[in-house]
């Protein structure tokens, strides 16, 4: 009995995604029996996952019967539309909670005060919360916070890419991920086209190079023949071989997503390449992580988005310090190992505990 394993179920808001993989493969790893379940099609993997679908009813998402009672510990998605979070309350066993922590869709931190009373109330009644970032923490009841622990949200980069890249030539704005009209990569190529206007020799010395697709590609590939910047630019379309992103990072002095700024964020440090981002951004917190004039830089507006790509392109070499410094900053603080960690010292804690019971 003392050695049996621990049994976990995650249950998902979304559809398990391929770079979420390595985190659940690393809990695996730890011990434990783990369950993914989420809304997504079912794969094959190390650990068992299940796809149940989610339907949306009057503002709230149903889900399908989950045997909460089965696992140990039940580490629920924090979205109140939810109506399995609320279920999950009320087993038996330890409920943790994992999300951004605050509204996003709007900016952090924008939510009403009813949806902050009912999401602090879930904190009351899990044993742990983890937060993506710092940044919900203090939005957080100071009679509640020892419930709450951060686990920086990050992605899987190999640190091998990075090293075996330190010679090439780097003279690209990297736009990368889905192409949605939120990420305003339009202002990128508004300004890129203001900036060779001025010095025609940013055509022919730099390029912007575009990663992902979604319903802003055609448009994006009409602005940049509108702006006269189409030999410039570049369209790879969605990428998701490793080697293959890891050689178009390798060209990249900065990565510029303007106002979207997730996970990419931590992807482009991992490869060693600054983020160029507007504080404002749609983010988890994600770029919070930036070091400004460090790791990259959080602006305030599109001039001085445009202003700090100007800078970039006549400053290649405190960019390369930059880079380097972004490749550090990952492997100190923004490795999946540094996310899973906090998961595993809770789990011990609750084998701790069952077996004082046993």
């Amino acid at each position: 009995m003392a050695n049996q394993k621990l049994k976990i179920c995650f249950v998902l808001d979304h559809p398990l995604h391929h770079y979420r993989v390595v985190f659940f493969k690393k809990l695996l790893e730890s011990g434990v029996d783990l369950t993914i379940f989420h809304p997504g099609v079912a794969g094959e993997y190390s650990f068992k996952d299940f796809s149940v679908p989610m339907k949306r009813k009057w503002g709230f998402i149903c889900v399908p019967y989950i045997p909460f009672d089965k696992f140990d510990v039940v580490v629920h998605m924090q979205n109140l539309r939810m109506m399995s979070l609320w279920k999950s309350l009320i087993s038996s066993n330890a409920v943790f909670t994992w999300g951004i922590g605050t509204s996003s869709a709007k900016g952090l931190g924008s939510e009403n005060k009813l949806i902050r009373v009912l999401r602090n109330s879930v904190i009351l009644f899990t044993k742990r919360t983890f937060f993506y970032s710092n940044f919900p923490v203090p939005l957080v009841p100071n009679s509640l916070r020892h419930k709450v622990r951060v686990a920086i949200n990050t992605v899987h980069v190999d640190s091998n890419f990075y090293c075996l890249n330190q010679g090439a030539l780097r003279n690209k704005i990297l736009c990368i991920g889905t192409l949605n009209e939120r990420k305003g990569l339009r202002y990128v190529f508004e300004s890129f086209a203001e900036l060779a206007e001025k010095n025609p020799d940013i055509r022919h010395e730099f390029g912007v190079d575009v990663v992902g697709d979604g319903p802003e590609y055609e448009r994006l590939v009409d602005l940049a023949k509108k702006l006269g910047i189409d030999q410039c630019v570049t369209f790879f379309g969605r990428i998701t071989d490793e080697v293959e992103k890891a050689e178009i990072y390798s060209r990249a002095l900065v990565s510029c997503s303007p106002c979207q700024a997730g996970l990419s964020v931590l992807e482009s440090l991992g490869h060693g390449v600054p983020f160029l981002t507007l504080r404002s951004a749609i983010s988890g917190g994600e770029h919070f992580n930036i070091e400004s004039g460090e790791t990259g830089w959080l602006v305030d507006d599109i001039d001085s988005l445009t202003r700090h790509l100007e800078y970039i392109l006549s400053h290649k070499d405190e960019l390369l310090r930059m880079g380097d410094a972004s490749y550090r900053w990952y492997q100190e603080f923004g490795t999946v190992d540094k996310m899973v960690a906090p998961f595993l010292e809770e789990f011990e804690n609750v084998k701790a505990k069952k077996k004082t019971k046993i």
